[in-house]
């Protein structure tokens, strides 16, 4: 078992979505395009979180979520949301990886988004379309 260093690194197992997700890329190259990913969501999906999930998955793996990929990615998200805003260090150091995060989108908000657009960059599905 890997010791739990940063929310990114490990996510919280349960859902199976997440247990792919802690056995994927975990690289910087790959956290810099799950976080391009991530602006993208925050830029252009429209809503609330839910409407967030389900544009990220039509965008991704152009399907709709099932409800239990959908429960599973709003917990992820909400804990690592709540993770992000108490250690705020922690998601600004995020923000620096790779290219610079933009200036008009909240550090702790797409370090959380971006735990879960690796989740999903990580699924089967997306990394071997038929």
């Amino acid at each position: 078992m890997h010791s739990r260093t940063h929310p990114l690194q490990y996510p919280a197992a349960g859902a199976r979505i997440v247990e792919q997700q802690a056995r994927g890329n975990h690289g910087p190259t790959y956290v810099e395009a799950a976080r391009g990913l991530a602006v993208r969501v925050l830029k252009e999906a429209q809503g609330d979180d839910t409407s967030r999930i389900n544009w990220l998955w039509r965008e991704a793996l152009q399907r709709p979520p099932t409800d239990s990929e959908k429960t599973a990615l709003l917990l992820l998200l909400a804990k690592h949301r709540e993770e992000f805003h108490i250690d705020a260090p922690a998601a600004q150091a995020f923000g620096k990886l790779g290219a610079p995060a933009p200036a008009d989108v909240d550090g702790a908000e797409l370090a959380a988004w971006s735990s879960v657009t690796r989740v999903v960059m990580n699924l089967h599905e997306f990394i071997t379309r038929s």
